[in-house]
């Protein structure tokens, strides 16, 4: 009896995980330098060898005039964005990454959260649609990790969807963008 339910489960946390990968767009994984919000899964993924990305480091005002400031990189860059488990609060999947990326070295060069990013702040990275309503219940942090190889650069936005319907209701979205720079 107990090799039959042994079994059992055995088979049903393979389905579990099968499950969740087969949730994520093909093709797609977590960058080696910073991984996901347990639990969630990747809706978009963009990796290009080499491209110009604009990192905000200060409000915007407007989505027209973009950052008040922003570190022009340009480098390899990987965009991924993560739609978080129901139920999580857009703070919690926030102040992950932000201790994940403190504990691996990374330093902060700007972060906000809510009204202190601005309005518009989601226009400054260019989120998939679904990352644009709620300014509300935004954070951001733009972060560098030095290393000898090259510095690598990481902007982590995460977000609340409560303007939409569907399964996207009230789910926290993550737009991670990395950078890594050659020595």
């Amino acid at each position: 009896m107990k090799a039959k339910y042994a079994a059992l489960l055995t088979l049903a946390s393979a389905i579990l995980c099968f499950n969740a990968a087969a949730a994520d767009v093909a093709g797609s994984k977590d960058h080696p330098v910073v991984s996901r919000y347990a639990g969630s899964e990747i809706l978009k993924y963009e990796v290009k060898d080499f491209d110009s990305f604009s990192l905000p480091t200060g409000q915007v005002r407007d989505r027209r005039s973009g950052a008040s400031s922003s570190q022009a990189l340009e480098a390899r860059i990987t965009r991924i964005q993560y739609r978080a488990p129901e139920g999580r609060s857009a703070l919690e999947v926030f102040r992950n990454y932000e201790q994940s990326l403190k504990g691996g070295g990374f330093t902060s060069l700007y972060q906000c959260e809510n009204q202190a990013c601005g309005n518009d702040f989601s226009y400054a990275l260019n989120p998939p649609s679904v990352m644009h309503f709620s300014g509300k219940d935004q954070k951001y942090l733009g972060a560098r990790l030095s290393r000898p190889t090259g510095d690598v650069y990481v902007s982590v936005y995460t977000t609340a969807a409560y303007g939409v319907g569907g399964a996207n209701k009230n789910r926290v979205f993550t737009l991670l963008g990395v950078v890594g720079v050659k020595a």
